[in-house]
């Protein structure tokens, strides 16, 4: 007995099929437009905080950089240490110490402090920056009128700068610091035996410090002091011997933060900040 023909068989299978294709490409691009849109908010997040990130650390970048240019610092890696604007006007001579007492003087205009032995001889001190660095009077900075020195401590009388709090008194222990004269310096690379600055360290071929052999050259002509090695060549005692506040001020290398601009037969000859070609 012959079965009658399943007319539409084939027909109903290529439809199901392309329903099935119909559906899985339906299903993709939901996914697909999901996973993209999850992946820019997930960007955008990242970006944002990443752009917050970095302004902050750009603004502290730029906060050292602007420290360093101004007050110099203690770090070994600057290729800026020793060449910062206060050290040019105060030099290193900072002097530090602990107060012993305080009172009122010249019906209260004056303030009476007795110090730690920090000065040398009578009045030396007299006319510098007195600022203390702990206490209620942090950061109050005042001018020496007068300088009295003794054996085991010092008395100076201070005039208050604009600003300074009124009818407030140091404490005793309160830390304090007393800037060097202004622009007393010889330059750096002072040698006091010779009374010049000839002061001499050693380099090899490649401008490394060294301890006794190499080539003598004068230490103010140094200006890179980075990654010193004390051992080698201590600073302080080739470098800093006589004081950076020279008592001029001009694109040489005792400056090297100014700039300057020469003329010559060709034009102008930038000299730039902190570089000096012919060293």
């Amino acid at each position: 007995m012959r079965r009658p023909p399943r007319n539409g068989v084939v027909l109903l299978l290529v439809l199901s099929l392309l329903t099935l294709m119909t559906v899985v490409g339906v299903t993709f691009a939901i996914v697909s437009s999901q996973y993209r849109r999850a992946s820019r908010a997930t960007l955008r997040h990242a970006n944002d905080a990443a752009g917050a990130l970095h302004s902050e650390e750009v603004g502290e970048i730029f906060d050292e950089a602007a420290m360093q240019l101004l007050v110099d610092t203690n770090n070994e890696l600057s290729r800026i240490r020793f060449h910062s604007l206060l050290l040019d006007m105060y030099g290193h001579e900072t002097r530090s110490g602990l107060v012993q007492g305080a009172q009122f003087a010249a019906n209260g205009s004056l303030i009476e402090v007795v110090t730690s032995s920090v000065g040398k001889t009578e009045g030396e001190l007299a006319g510098r920056l007195f600022t203390f660095t702990s206490g209620q009077m942090r950061l109050v900075t005042m001018r020496i009128v007068d300088h009295d020195h003794f054996p085991n401590s010092d008395s100076f009388r201070l005039m208050p700068l604009s600003g300074a709090p009124v009818g407030v008194l140091p404490n005793q222990g309160d830390s304090f610091i007393i800037n060097g004269a202004p622009f007393d310096g010889t330059g750096a690379g002072f040698s006091g035996g010779a009374v010049q600055l000839n002061g001499q360290v050693r380099v090899d071929n490649q401008g490394r410090l060294q301890t006794t052999n190499g080539i003598p050259l004068q230490a103010a002509l140094v200006l890179n002091w980075m990654r010193t090695d004390t051992s080698v060549a201590d600073p302080s005692s080739v470098y800093l011997v006589g004081g950076l506040d020279e008592d001029y001020d001009a694109p040489d290398f005792q400056n090297v933060a100014m700039a300057a601009e020469i003329p010559t037969s060709g034009g102008l000859a930038v000299l730039p900040s902190f570089h000096r070609p012919a060293l």
